[in-house]
């Protein structure tokens, strides 16, 4: 396949991707299509057991192995809205800046998949990308991507560093910080440090992509459907919200270190049927998680395999002086929530 043939794939895409209205089977084919380009520009066996066996865990989380980074591309709604979120901030930006719009791309993976199209549509006098990457195999792909593509004068710098550790060269550069570095309600991987290191560093009105990420705590029905006096079952009953991670946020906890605070809800005065309807229906408490990519651009809960929700505990059995729930964030190894029902 030659460079235009390569780029018709990516510009295809696009053209998915930035209409209003979703067509499941055309996304889902231009998805795979650019997959497979970006596959086999990069020359990544995905069952290579030294791809799929690369996860390197750090204190405060896991960066993903280069086979599971990669194969993120089809997750169609999670590829779809940070692409489009992505692009209607380099838009607004455009309108308003002296070029070029810089990015830092925190967590790249073997294709820089998220930005990769904008190369399509703008020129690189207008457009340079730092790219931050600490696994230094993926970091091979990656360039070989760059290369095969011819796109290297897009990128200012590409580094293989930790980037919960990072300093930012020239951090008043920086527009706008991507990072998507997560899973369903912020476990596991390094999201939280991540933005927590490098926000800091930047300057105020950076745009940070996803701008919030949402989690909440509720009642999960798991038999849909179902009838409840004569309606439909909801899916979710949310109790509360546990966390709006965004700017303010980060801004808050790096003033004062406190992040993991415990919170303590009253589940039973936060149920809205009474305790021997919610066993019999909403049979599972969760963390579900919501994403505000930019302005309008979200994903929503169970849309992405990062707004699946997690399963804290079963309802079912659960002694009924069982009142409260004590729930916190931990950072510390994978990221995860640590409760305890009293």
């Amino acid at each position: 396949m030659g460079k235009i043939d390569n780029f018709k794939v990516i510009e295809k895409l696009i053209k998915e991707v930035l209409s209003d209205e979703i067509d499941y089977v055309a996304l889902k084919e231009n998805m795979e299509a650019y997959e497979a380009l970006l596959i086999n520009l990069s020359g990544l066996e995905l069952e290579d057991e030294s791809n799929k066996n690369n996860d390197i865990s750090f204190e405060n989380g896991t960066a993903l192995g280069t086979t599971w980074a990669a194969m993120c591309v089809v997750d169609l709604i999670r590829t779809r809205q940070f692409m489009r979120g992505i692009w209607k901030a380099v838009e607004d930006l455009y309108k308003k800046k002296t070029k070029p719009i810089r990015i830092l791309y925190a967590g790249s993976g073997p294709f820089a998949t998220l930005v990769l199209p904008l190369m399509t549509r703008y020129t690189a006098k207008e457009l340079q990308i730092v790219l931050l990457e600490v696994n230094e195999k993926t970091v091979g792909y990656l360039k070989r991507v760059l290369k095969q593509l011819n796109i290297e004068d897009y990128i200012a710098e590409i580094v293989c560093e930790d980037a919960t550790a990072y300093k930012v060269a020239t951090p008043q550069h920086i527009d706008i910080l991507i990072s998507e570095t997560m899973q369903h309600a912020l476990v596991k991987e390094q999201q939280v440090p991540i933005l927590l290191n490098l926000i800091k560093q930047l300057r105020e009105d950076v745009v940070m992509i996803p701008e919030k990420i949402e989690l909440k705590l509720a009642l999960m029905n798991t038999n849909m459907p179902l009838i409840l006096k004569c309606k439909e079952v909801s899916k979710y009953i949310d109790i509360a919200t546990l966390l709006e991670f965004d700017k303010a946020y980060i801004n808050l906890y790096n003033a004062t270190q406190d992040y993991a605070k415990k919170k303590v809800i009253e589940l039973l005065e936060r149920m809205p049927f009474r305790r021997e309807e919610v066993s019999n229906f909403y049979d599972r408490l969760v963390v579900l998680t919501l994403i505000q990519v930019y302005g309008r651009e979200w994903i929503r809960e169970d849309e992405s395999g990062l707004t699946i929700p997690k399963i804290l505990l079963d309802l079912k059995g659960i002694d009924e002086h069982k009142k409260e729930i004590s729930i916190s964030y931990i950072m510390k190894g994978n990221p995860y929530f640590e409760y305890e029902l009293s």
